[in-house]
C-alpha cells in the first residue's frame, strides 16, 4: 500500500528573491498555446492556435512597509511561484500588468503579473 502523499496546498510568491505576504489562492497560468475548435455544419473540423502569456495573480496584505507605487512599477523581475511540495515555476522577465488594487476593510491588494515565459525548476 502506498504511503501518504502530500499534494500542493500552500503557495509562496517571490519577486527577485523577496517573498510577498500572499494570501491563499494565488494562481499560476503557465502560458503556451490556446486552441479554439473550428466548427462547421459538418461538426468540428480542427482548431486554431494563439499564444497565451504566462501569468500569476495573487493577493497580498497591505502593511506599513508595503509600497504600492513600487509594486505598480515592477518590470523585468524574476517571479518564483513556489509550492509547499518542492515544485516551483519561474516567470521570466515578469512585469505588473495592472496597477495594484487595494481593497479597504480587508487590507488586501490584488496583484497581476505576466512574463515572457514560464519554466519549471
Amino acid at each position: 500500500m502506498a504511503g501518504n502523499t502530500q499534494f500542493a496546498g500552500r503557495v509562496f510568491v517571490n519577486i527577485d528573491g523577496v517573498r510577498l505576504r500572499s494570501k491563499s489562492g494565488a494562481k499560476l497560468n503557465i502560458g503556451g498555446v490556446e486552441r479554439t475548435p473550428v466548427e462547421t455544419d459538418l461538426g468540428t473540423v480542427g482548431y486554431t492556435e494563439k499564444t497565451k502569456t504566462p501569468t500569476v495573480e495573487c493577493t497580498i496584505i497591505l502593511a506599513r512597509d508595503t509600497d504600492l507605487v513600487a509594486l505598480g512599477a515592477l518590470a523585468d523581475v524574476t517571479l518564483v511561484f513556489e509550492t509547499d511540495i518542492g515544485v516551483s515555476y519561474v516567470l521570466k522577465d515578469a512585469f505588473v500588468t495592472e496597477p495594484p488594487e487595494f481593497t479597504g476593510g480587508e487590507g488586501e491588494v490584488s496583484l497581476k503579473f505576466a512574463g515572457t515565459r514560464c519554466d519549471k525548476v
